[in-house]
């Protein structure tokens, strides 16, 4: 078991149509066999549009994962 962190940021040379982007996540990531990986924490995506447009948070809350490798 182990911490998961991670953050990413986009300003607006590197976006289209857009002021940034921001994506952050933090929770805990768990290997019961070496084939399988279960996540569980939190989310949050924001877009800061460009102009009058709204601005959009698209993820705001937990979430559970998994990935199988073969």
């Amino acid at each position: 078991m182990g911490p998961v962190r991670r953050y990413y940021y986009a300003p607006e040379g590197l976006t289209d149509h857009l002021d940034s982007y921001q994506e952050a996540a933090g929770g805990l990531s768990f290997t019961p066999i070496s084939l399988i990986k279960l996540r569980v924490g939190y989310q949050y995506i924001e877009l800061n549009n460009k102009g009058s447009r709204k601005d959009n948070v698209l993820v705001d809350g937990p979430y559970v994962g998994a990935s199988l490798r073969f």
